[in-house]
């Protein structure tokens, strides 16, 4: 039988959740305020689950109808999250 590692936000206290996403620089989308819950829900569906996804695709943003400023605004919170947490 093989055994299951169970992992959380703070457990266990090196590998937890938390480190995974702090040293592989997987912040989530969820976490972006100048996206709404609609095109979050949008970008999930079509994969995108991370910031960097965004950033790496930035087309993307334009299949869930964010443009123009809006879309500068998003790329720019992205990479921020992302170098903040270096």
């Amino acid at each position: 039988m093989r055994s299951l590692k169970l992992v959380g936000w703070n457990y266990p206290a090196k590998g937890n959740l938390h480190d995974i996403i702090e040293n592989n620089g997987l912040h989530p989308i969820t976490t972006m305020s100048s996206l709404s819950r609609d095109q979050k829900r949008d970008l999930i569906g079509r994969g995108v689950m991370v910031c960097i996804d965004i950033i790496g695709n930035p087309t993307v943003l334009d299949q869930v109808g964010v443009r123009g400023d809006a879309k500068e605004r998003v790329l720019t919170e992205a990479q921020m999250i992302i170098e903040q947490a270096k």
